[in-house]
């Protein structure tokens, strides 16, 4: 019971900080890489994800986008894919959304203990590094380093 809890508020999660990334009444001004035919892959900037030291396979479409204020970077799908929530500039990580790594929801809260987050900014590149937390199936707490390096188209 308590998976399913913790699965369904870091869907709510996700889907908030991908909220970010909607266009609501033309606010919003997003970059994304443009749909292809399928059997091709989407054209996007670099992305590297490690998790625990150990590199992840994440492929999909790049959207960055400011709403309100609120600068996001999504990657992939929300089933599969990660979302950052930060300042366009880089200079505070207000949020990330890690996926399942080891059967266990990972995330990053800005404010919550034992986890913390930073970012640099070059041209369109983001580089994100911080720990993200998380509970397995057992009740336990788990913390795992992450390193996340996006370019925005």
């Amino acid at each position: 019971m308590k998976r399913r809890v913790l699965l369904i508020a870091a869907a709510a999660a996700v889907a908030t900080g991908l909220g970010g990334c909607a266009k609501p009444d033309n606010a919003l001004s997003t970059t994304s890489s443009s749909a292809t035919p399928a059997g091709t892959a989407p054209t996007t900037g670099p992305v590297r994800v490690t998790i625990g030291g150990r590199p992840e396979n994440l492929s999909g479409p790049v959207v960055c986008g400011t709403n309100n204020g609120k600068f996001s970077i999504a990657v992939g799908d929300m089933a599969t894919g990660i979302i950052v929530g930060l300042e366009p500039d880089a200079s505070v990580v207000h949020g990330a959304g890690l996926g399942t790594v080891d059967g266990v929801v990972l995330s990053f809260t800005e404010g919550v203990p034992g986890e913390n987050a930073t970012a640099t900014k070059t041209d369109n590149t983001y580089k994100i590094t911080g720990m993200a937390s998380g509970t397995d199936n057992a009740g336990a707490q788990v913390h795992k380093p992450f390193e996340v390096t996006i370019t925005c188209p």
